[in-house]
């Protein structure tokens, strides 16, 4: 992804949704090289967000996904 879009400089999440599909919109990010909008790769009840990458987008360019995570997703049964 880096190579795509390089240093992440900003981040937001689109929408509010508690329940998402598959290919749902996740999080619009910008980059030194590209504006992109990760989708959801399953569907499911979001848990959590992580805000914090929003307050400090630092996260986003960290590759430690204690840190970088966007988004805890219960699949759906």
């Amino acid at each position: 992804m880096y190579q795509q879009i390089g240093k992440i400089t900003f981040a937001d999440f689109p929408t509010q949704l508690k329940i998402i599909e598959t290919d749902d919109d996740l999080l619009d990010i910008e980059g030194d090289k590209s504006v992109e909008t990760l989708k959801s790769p399953i569907s499911g009840r979001v848990i959590e967000r992580n805000t914090a990458i929003g307050e400090d987008i630092d996260r986003l360019n960290q590759p430690n996904p204690q840190v970088n995570w966007i988004m805890k997703i219960e699949p759906a049964k």
